[in-house]
């Protein structure tokens, strides 16, 4: 995967975070990315505090490719189920 563009926006409708799967309100500031993987395009997007935990526990490509948003809630953001 390729990030091509990233920025912050706020949500015109409800998206779902790439990271722990919960919504994205109308209205949130959040991460947009957008993404080439292989012939494939197409626009990832995460909460800030979501992004935040991942630049914080130093994540990598494989962390991504490999997230399970269950995990991801529970364990990196300390939710619970």
């Amino acid at each position: 995967m390729n990030v091509i563009a990233e920025d912050i926006r706020v949500a015109r409708k409800v998206h779902e975070c790439s990271l722990c799967g919960l919504d994205i309100a109308k209205g949130e500031r959040h991460l947009a990315q957008f993404c080439k993987d292989g012939g494939d395009v197409y626009t990832a997007r995460a909460h800030l505090a979501c992004q935040e935990a991942t630049e914080r526990d130093g994540w990598d490509a494989q962390d991504f490719e490999y997230n399970d948003q269950f995990s991801f809630r529970t364990e990196t953001l300390g939710m619970r189920s």
